[in-house]
């Protein structure tokens, strides 16, 4: 008789796991905003010099480099290098800054998950992130999940005013696949997030 052979077992994935929650500046400012207009997810912290606030570097050099979606992220909304640069000392200041506007950053997870992410493998670092993002996205009037960020509902459920996007990656806008390429300009390409929510550049840019 022949024996069926048993389906190996998935490994769990073993990771050197580095956690970067939000800074408590910027918890605070988001915790204080009454109303957020529009929310931004990514899906973990930089691999390199995060800083504790999603999508924001620590110069603006390092903002507007070529491998930095946030830079993207900032020129979708309607801003360009020059007119950031000349408003704010640090990508630091202009994020806080956009909290006032109702314009926030989060991550789907606050530890660096380096690679796919996997709900059985993550369940406590999601945990640790669902304490702290259940309660602004309850405040949100507008959702963006980037890329793998869409699996938010793990632990917050979805809501009506959700919208997933691709990931800003520059990649995205180059790559030979049709679908993601054409999903990249319709979210990120310069301006485009200033059309669809109504972004206020000029006041947020005054002093």
């Amino acid at each position: 008789m022949i024996m069926a052979r048993e389906k190996p077992k998935r490994k769990k994935r073993v990771r050197s796991i580095r956690h970067v929650p939000l800074s408590p500046a910027y918890l605070g400012v988001l915790t204080t905003c009454e109303r957020l207009h529009l929310l931004i997810s990514g899906k973990d912290p930089f691999p390199t010099d995060p800083i504790g606030i999603p999508f924001c570097k620590g110069s603006w050099r390092e903002q507007f480099d070529d491998t930095c979606s946030g830079g993207i992220v900032l020129q979708a909304l309607g801003f360009t290098p020059a007119t950031l640069q000349a408003r704010f000392t640090t990508p630091t200041e202009c994020f806080m800054h956009l909290v006032g506007f109702g314009i926030g950053f989060i991550n789907f997870s606050y530890h660096f998950l380096d690679g796919p992410a996997r709900e059985a493998d993550e369940a406590p670092y999601l945990m640790d992130a669902a304490e702290i993002n259940k309660p602004l996205l309850a405040k949100a009037e507008r959702v963006l999940l980037c890329g793998e960020a869409a699996n938010m509902y793990w632990y917050a459920g979805t809501r009506p005013y959700d919208h997933i996007v691709c990931h800003p990656d520059r990649r995205n806008a180059i790559t030979e696949r049709d679908e993601i390429r054409k999903a990249w300009q319709t979210t990120w390409a310069p301006g485009k997030l200033l059309q669809l929510y109504r972004v206020p550049v000029a006041k947020i840019l005054a002093r």
